[in-house]
């Protein structure tokens, strides 16, 4: 092989060597740069799945923090399990993106929590409110579902609803008079005789008895009284439909000693607990007076003393045939 031959022969390696020290180093390069974007994407996607984590963490606190209700927590007809709801024209909630499309929100308390819907969205609920919708707190009707009533007129409105039922009762039954009446016993403490001892001007030598009793006092209040002409049943009773004592036995029996015989029955008196047909017991009336006051709401401020009065009262209910 002559010189020629040979240095071609070395150009031709050298050119292939070098060709291929370029292939690497492209491939190396593509390599590098294939690994850069993989680095770079999984950064990014850690970035957004931590974002999307503290979003989603910030979403839950907000959740528990501002309790908001939303109409498909609502949709099965669990509001009208509530005993107590309170209606609001706007709340600061609103601003906040977790409380979007809400209808309201549970305020919560140690004790209990309170449903509290705005006014916008009640308007569509079908509910209906006595004496009418407005921002307050209000009862739930204790027989009537989806009735409330605004808790400040809730003891006036239970007295006009059974006034009304009793005397239904005694009309339908033939009865000339009914009276009806709330008795209230009361005791209070009094002192009955004192005998003290003192020397002008010893406070150290003065001496005193004190004899305490208790003193009963009653207080009648007339809730109605009603007279007949003729019954408009021709002098046959009928069967009344009971709502707000259809679990009072003494009424339930009268109505049946009536419809039996009527002719025996001349006049009855009963003397029934208030409480019994009131519809919020004591501790219930305590429990969301209690509630009101931590969350610094003005209704309801004697809802719990109304409760108390009525656990101490009797209905007495006087018919006469």
């Amino acid at each position: 092989m002559n010189e020629n031959n040979k240095l071609n022969g070395i150009l031709t390696s050298v050119k292939n060597a070098a060709g291929q020290v370029s292939e690497m180093a492209a491939n190396t390069a593509e390599g590098v740069k294939t690994t850069a974007l993989k680095i770079k994407d999984d950064a990014v996607a850690k970035q957004t799945a931590r974002k999307i984590s503290l979003a989603e963490k910030k979403r839950l606190g907000d959740l528990k923090k501002y309790s908001p209700i939303f109409k498909e927590d609502i949709a099965n007809g669990e509001l009208l399990l509530e005993r107590f709801i309170r209606i609001v024209n706007y709340d600061t909630r609103l601003e906040n993106e977790t409380c979007k499309d809400s209808i309201g929100f549970y305020e919560k308390t140690d004790d209990r929590k309170l449903p509290t819907l705005y006014t916008k969205y009640v308007r569509t609920m079908g509910l209906t409110f006595y004496p009418q919708l407005s921002e307050s707190v209000f009862v739930s009707d204790p027989c009537i579902p989806g009735k409330y009533i605004e808790i400040d007129e809730y003891y006036n409105y239970m007295k006009q609803v059974r006034v009304n039922e009793l005397t239904v009762v005694a009309q339908a039954l033939g009865a000339k008079s009914v009276n009806i009446e709330l008795r209230n016993s009361t005791k209070s403490l009094f002192n009955s005789s004192v005998d003290a001892k003192a020397k002008v001007g010893i406070i150290a030598d003065a001496s005193a008895s004190k004899e305490t009793k208790k003193k009963h006092s009653k207080s009648i209040e007339i809730w109605a009284s009603t007279i007949f002409k003729t019954s408009v049943f021709d002098g046959s009773p009928m069967a009344p439909k009971l709502l707000y004592f259809r679990n009072e036995s003494d009424i339930s029996a009268l109505i049946q000693m009536v419809l039996v015989n009527k002719s025996k029955v001349t006049e009855r008196k009963y003397s029934m607990k208030a409480s019994s047909s009131s519809g919020v017991s004591m501790t219930e009336a305590a429990s969301i007076s209690e509630v009101l006051k931590k969350i610094k709401c003005n209704a309801g401020a004697g809802f719990a003393k109304s409760a108390e009065n009525e656990s101490k009262a009797f209905l007495d209910y006087t018919i006469v045939f």
